[in-house]
């Protein structure tokens, strides 16, 4: 991509998503708590999209480690809110097994990425590559986020099918459920 930078550069440029990352942690919690968690995980796709096309479609430098960062904070929140929310939602006697399962389909989906592009990297030679096909390659995380985004879109509470587990009874008990729609799915 950068073929005349310094390789201090390039390695920023790879590892600026971390730097995204760890800010997307450090918001993780509030952000779910001021959104909810499905709101929150919409956002991290949001964030994915713009990433995706950022990077790919970007003009400068600096722009390209903007849209890593940004990235790297979409990865962050999904990080944390997409296994409470699995934990939330799920039945107690199958909770562990779909956490699991969340970590399995990350794991694959890193597996798909990898074929992904190798698929784009056959597309032209070398020269393409450098040129455009890492283009093709970013931008091709547009696809699953905008899945994940269309998974995430909001629908009405159910108030029955919210959970009444053991920890969150004791959040309620304890004053922490101080969310309008806590007290609502607590109070039917």
């Amino acid at each position: 991509m950068y073929k005349r930078q310094d390789p201090a550069l390039k390695g920023w440029a790879a590892s600026s998503a971390l730097l995204g990352c760890i800010i997307g942690v450090v918001i993780a919690g509030p952000v779910s708590d001021k959104l909810g968690r499905r709101r929150a995980r919409s956002l991290a796709a949001v964030l994915f999209f713009v990433s995706a096309l950022g990077t790919a479609f970007r003009r400068t430098f600096a722009e390209f480690v903007i849209f890593r960062i940004v990235g790297g904070v979409g990865v962050g929140i999904a990080s944390m809110t997409s296994p409470m929310y699995i934990a939330e939602v799920s039945p107690k006697h199958i909770r562990g097994r779909m956490v699991s399962i969340n970590q399995f389909a990350i794991i694959f989906g890193m597996l798909v990425v990898y074929f992904v592009n190798y698929y784009i990297a056959l597309q032209g030679d070398e020269a393409w590559n450098v040129a455009r096909g890492w283009r093709w390659m970013f931008g091709s995380e547009a696809l699953p986020a905008f899945a994940l985004l269309a998974h995430c879109t909001p629908t009405r509470a159910n108030p029955s099918r919210i959970p009444r587990s053991c920890g969150w009874r004791a959040c309620v008990f304890a004053g922490l459920a101080a969310h309008p729609t806590w007290y609502m799915w607590w109070t039917t």
